[in-house]
């Protein structure tokens, strides 16, 4: 997936064994992804114990990807094991004042404390990995990780989210490589490139 925001050219390879990109056009709360759902479940393996609930997947998918910001850079479905996914992950991208990621505010709103530990990118050099534990008004358990890096001014903020804890603890180093394959450069030496 390539891109760009402002000046900064933008590369976020993925990969599509394990990850479902969501097109922009389908994400926010006033998106309507059922077609688009309709059209995956066509072309990609469903997990073997929804087979029978095509219905509820493609109900599943469209409502996962409403829940995914436009405002993201690149959104995907995380879907080791098939379609539907088992967490929904951001990427947002952009330009900041900030010189040091300790100047970077965190905050949800948590069950348990915040965990956070250091993770180290090609790219960008060593960044922070923040987990986190909350609880939808329903009594499940939401888990949270945010994957950033912050190098000359660009910040990079992957938020992965799900409430299979056990597929977000798998799932962390497919997690992991992912924000370490994005790239970032400023435009116009991508233009030279």
């Amino acid at each position: 997936m390539h891109g760009s925001r402002g000046d900064v050219a933008i590369e976020v390879p993925f990969d599509e064994h394990l990850f479902l990109a969501v097109p922009i056009e389908l994400r926010g709360p006033s998106a309507d992804g059922t077609q688009w759902a309709r059209e995956q479940i066509e072309t990609l393996q469903v997990q073997p114990d929804r087979v029978s609930d095509l219905n509820g997947v493609i109900a599943q998918l469209a409502g996962q990807a409403s829940l995914l910001s436009p405002q993201a850079f690149a959104a995907f479905l995380f879907c080791p094991s098939g379609l539907p996914g088992s967490a929904l992950v951001e990427v947002f991208i952009g330009r900041t004042e900030r010189t040091s990621l300790a100047d970077v505010t965190v905050s949800y709103p948590v069950a348990l404390p915040q965990r956070e530990h250091p993770i180290y990118s090609p790219s960008f050099g060593t960044g922070r990995a923040i987990s986190s534990l909350s609880k939808l008004p329903d009594g499940t358990a939401l888990g949270q990780i945010r994957y950033q890096h912050l190098d000359h001014g660009i910040l990079v903020d992957m938020s992965v989210t799900a409430s299979d804890l056990t597929a977000l603890g798998a799932g962390m180093p497919a997690f992991e490589a992912l924000v370490n394959a994005v790239s970032c450069r400023p435009a116009d030496a991508a233009a030279h490139a």
